[in-house]
């Protein structure tokens, strides 16, 4: 078992690495569930002619620095997950699934990384922090990705990878929710601080239905 959280951590690090380099997202290895639309994009397009934008296209399109706008999330019936999830509820998009997958509870949108997307998933037990650190650490080192703890603790790990100027977010998170151990955690890492963010606050949002 522990061999397995080790290597499936450190092929999601160089996972997130090589999407750095421009891959793109999918569902991981050995899930059935929503994968990222890996539609092929056509080249051949002529170029189009150069021409100054005019003042009003320009004041149209939105900034670069411009924050994307914050996703609604919606409360979730976790029962699909099983018997173990049934009563219980989270927050997500209203367009994710909700389905028992990866051992817990898991809520996600049919892309699963990128512009949109979520990916988020919960766990009757508490987080192997030691082995989750081993695999992250390991994979980092493989992809040549530089590894920055931003929790580490006995209950929680989070942390990204950056590589080619792209940084990724992951964590798995361990909390108490109606007396019973339970780890938050990414599925699908995310690639900007903000939708970190988000999914850290849709896992505080698990709790019995009342």
């Amino acid at each position: 078992m522990k061999l397995t959280i080790i290597q499936s951590f450190a092929a999601l690090t160089l996972a997130s690495l090589a999407i750095a380099c421009g891959g793109e997202g999918s569902a991981p290895a050995g899930s059935s569930k929503p994968a990222s639309s890996a539609a092929a994009k056509s080249s051949g397009a002529p170029a189009a002619k150069s021409a100054a934008p005019s003042a009003a296209a320009a004041s149209a399109a939105p900034s670069a620095d411009a924050p994307a706008e914050k996703m609604e999330l919606v409360e979730k019936d976790l029962s699909k997950a099983g018997d173990k999830f049934k009563g219980w509820v989270a927050k997500g998009p209203a367009d994710a699934e909700v389905m028992e997958d990866l051992g817990g509870a898991r809520i996600a949108t049919k892309k699963v990384m990128g512009p949109g997307s979520f990916d988020l998933a919960f766990r009757m037990d508490k987080p192997k922090v030691k082995d989750l650190k081993e695999g992250a650490t390991k994979g980092a080192e493989i992809g040549k990705g530089k590894l920055e703890w931003i929790t580490d603790s006995a209950d929680a790990l989070e942390w990204s990878v950056e590589a080619n100027g792209k940084k990724m977010y992951f964590f798995h998170i361990g909390m108490k929710v109606e007396g019973k151990d339970v780890t938050c955690y990414l599925v699908s890492p995310r690639d900007s601080e903000a939708d970190y963010k988000l999914h850290k606050e849709a896992c505080q949002s698990l709790a019995k239905k009342k």
